[in-house]
């Protein structure tokens, strides 16, 4: 069913704007955790995290390692010092566009967990996201506005836990599943103008790409992208 606001400009606009940075965010993480298979990553609360990660397989087994991730509250408020009046109700000027975007910050919180196999293998990852919590860690993505792709920046933020305490410990420790918190946010800006914003014909067919989708048509990927997002279907 789609959604009751789907005609309306406004929420195209965030649910691309949206889909862009979480094409951006999964390309980080396969990369920093996954060994690039970029089929290791559901779109999932962690409640729900087996059941779809099963669902996406066709022998229905976990396969770890699997990372499920998936909005959990978004805020205008951000930790940094973002917020400008003057960008917020008058734009900023972007030359390529030759025309003002009014931009307002956001921080967008994501629930997110790590599923491992191995004990060794959460020592060495969780050790690899605290080098990467270390230092500002920053995800660009791109939007495109007036047939123009335009770079946003994003900042991620971790909240780390190893091996947290599930309501199934006992269950997990039977099957020997180990696990690390990742939950993260994402401060970023949003742009607030009544004006068309896509995702790139160029990002989609990246995505189509790594994900080993055969489609070219940058309708159809969008289509699975849509239904991968929206946690209706699996075809991604």
């Amino acid at each position: 069913m789609p959604s009751f606001y789907s005609k309306n400009k406004e929420d195209q606009n965030f649910r691309n704007s949206c889909y862009a940075l979480e094409i951006g965010i999964e390309q980080k993480f396969q990369e920093l955790l996954l060994g690039n298979e970029p089929n290791r990553i559901v779109y999932s609360l962690n409640n729900f995290a087996f059941r779809k990660r099963a669902s996406t397989n066709n022998n229905n087994f976990l396969d770890l390692p699997f990372m499920n991730y998936k909005i959990k509250n978004i805020d205008t408020a951000t930790e940094r010092p973002w917020f400008n009046l003057k960008a917020s109700v008058e734009g900023i000027y972007i030359p390529i566009l030759n025309r003002k975007l009014r931009i307002q910050p956001m921080t967008i919180n994501y629930e997110s967990t790590l599923w491992l196999a191995r004990d060794d293998e959460m020592q060495y990852i969780y050790n690899k996201l605290i080098f990467d919590q270390a230092v500002e860690t920053k995800i660009t993505y791109y939007i495109e506005i007036l047939g123009q792709e335009i770079p946003i920046n994003a900042v991620v933020d971790y909240n780390l836990a190893y091996e947290p305490q599930y309501g199934e410990k006992e269950w997990l420790e039977k099957n020997n599943i180990h696990s690390i918190q990742l939950d993260f946010s994402i401060a970023t800006y949003y742009v607030m103008d009544n004006i068309d914003i896509c995702v790139p014909d160029r990002v989609l067919l990246g995505f189509s790409s790594i994900n080993g989708i055969d489609s070219i048509d940058p309708s159809e990927i969008k289509e699975l992208i849509v239904n991968h997002y929206d946690d209706s279907v699996s075809e991604v």
